[in-house]
C-alpha cells in the first residue's frame, strides 16, 4: 500500500504534465483510490471496455473513460485530515437576476406539467463562485464533510476538472446481481434524521421509484424493492428506496445503464418529454452534471454514481450545479430555496460561504 504522500506527489506530477487522472473514494470507505493515465489521449468506451467512466448527462455511449490498462492505479488508506485546511467563510450574495431567471424557468416547467402528459421535470442552474484554493485541499474537505458520499476529483485536459460528493448510486453490478436506488425529496438536516415528509416529497420519491422499477422489469428478475427511508447527504436529507435484482440472460451492462440513465431523479417523467424540456429551456449545457461516473467493469464489478453535488473547477473560479424536481405541487419560491440549500453542501468546502 502506497503512502498518502506518494499518491499526492504522483497526482501533482501528473497534473504538471497535463495528463488525465482521477482520485476518488466510495461511500463509507476509508480507501482512497487514484487512476493516472499514461498519455493525454481522450479514450472512450468505444476504445476500451473497462476503466473509470465519466459520462455526460445528454449523451449516448461511447463515453469518456480512463482505461485500467493504460493507467497507473494507486490505493491508500489514510485519514483525509492531512489535506484539511479550514478556510474563512465569507458571504457571496446571489444576483437578483439569477433568482428571477430560475423562478421563471420553474414556472415554465409548471405550466408544461399542467398542460401536457409531463409529470415531473428536474430543472437546474449553474452558479459561478470565486475559488482561490488548491483542488486537492478542497477534495480533502469534501472527504471529511461527506463520508457517506462518493467523493471524487477528475481531470482531463480535454474535458476540464470536475469535483463532487454525490449521494446517489446509479448502479452496482457484481456478476448478475444489481443494486440501485431511488432518491428524491429534499429538506435541510437540522440535527436529526427522524423527520416527517410532506405529501409532495413523498409523491415525488414514489414516482422515481416506480419509474426505475418499470425500467428494470423487462431486463431483470427477482426484483426486490425496499421500504422508503430518510437518508442524509451533507446538510440536506432525502427519501431513499433501495432496489435489488438479477440480470436476465443476455442482458448487457450497457442495456441496463441506458434503461436507468438519466433517472427521474435528475431528469423527470416521462423521461423523453422531461429531457426535451430541459434541453430546450434550461439555457446552459449541463456537461457532466447529472451524468454518471465511477468504476466501469473492474473485474466482475461495476460501481457507478449519478454526478450530483458537483462543480467544474476553473483557474480562479468554479461552476456549482444545483437543481430540483418540479411536480404539479411545486412552489417556485420554495424550489429556489431548495437549490440554495443544495449549493451550501458544496459551498462549505470553498473559501466562501454560499
Amino acid at each position: 500500500m502506497r503512502s498518502i504522500d506518494h499518491l499526492l506527489q504522483a497526482i501533482k506530477v501528473h497534473a504538471k504534465a497535463s495528463l488525465p487522472w482521477v482520485i476518488y473514494r466510495k461511500p463509507d470507505n476509508k480507501e482512497v483510490k487514484a487512476l493516472l493515465q499514461e498519455d493525454d489521449n481522450l479514450y472512450t468506451t468505444k476504445d476500451y471496455s473497462s476503466g473509470f467512466i465519466m459520462a455526460l448527462f445528454d449523451s449516448m455511449p461511447p463515453s469518456p473513460i480512463l482505461p485500467w490498462e493504460k493507467s497507473l492505479q494507486l490505493n491508500v488508506t489514510a485519514p483525509s485530515e492531512i489535506w484539511f485546511e479550514e478556510k474563512e467563510r465569507r458571504s457571496f450574495p446571489i444576483p437578483v437576476a439569477e433568482k428571477e431567471n430560475h423562478i421563471k424557468l420553474i414556472s415554465m416547467g409548471l405550466n408544461k406539467i399542467k398542460s401536457s402528459a409531463l409529470e415531473k421535470v428536474v430543472l437546474s442552474r449553474r452558479e459561478e463562485r470565486p475559488f482561490g484554493d488548491s483542488p486537492l485541499k478542497a477534495l480533502g474537505r469534501l472527504l471529511l464533510a461527506y463520508p457517506d458520499a462518493f467523493v471524487y476529483l477528475w481531470h482531463h485536459p480535454r474535458t476540464g476538472m470536475w469535483m463532487g460528493a454525490t449521494p446517489e448510486r446509479l448502479l452496482h453490478l457484481r456478476n448478475d446481481e444489481l443494486t440501485t436506488m431511488a432518491l428524491a425529496g429534499t429538506q435541510p438536516f437540522l440535527g436529526s434524521e427522524d423527520v416527517s415528509w410532506k405529501e409532495k416529497e413523498r409523491a415525488e420519491q414514489a414516482m422515481v421509484t416506480e419509474t426505475i422499477v418499470e425500467a428494470l422489469q423487462e431486463k431483470t428478475f427477482a426484483l426486490s424493492i425496499g421500504a422508503p427511508y430518510t437518508s442524509r447527504a451533507g446538510n440536506v436529507l432525502h427519501i431513499r428506496t433501495d432496489i435489488t435484482a438479477k440480470l436476465s440472460p443476455n442482458t448487457s451492462l450497457e442495456e441496463i445503464v441506458q434503461a436507468l440513465h438519466p433517472t427521474p431523479a435528475v431528469c423527470g417523467s416521462p423521461r423523453s418529454q422531461a429531457k426535451n424540456f430541459i434541453l430546450g429551456h434550461e439555457g446552459y449545457d449541463r456537461e457532466f452534471y447529472t451524468g454518471y461516473l465511477g468504476e466501469w467493469k473492474l473485474g466482475e464489478n461495476t460501481d457507478v454514481y449519478v454526478n450530483l453535488r458537483c462543480m467544474k473547477v476553473h483557474y480562479n473560479s468554479v461552476n456549482l450545479f444545483v437543481g430540483g424536481g418540479i411536480t404539479i405541487d411545486s412552489d417556485p419560491e420554495k424550489e429556489w430555496e431548495e437549490t440554495v440549500r443544495k449549493a451550501e453542501t458544496l459551498g462549505r468546502i470553498l473559501n466562501c460561504h454560499c
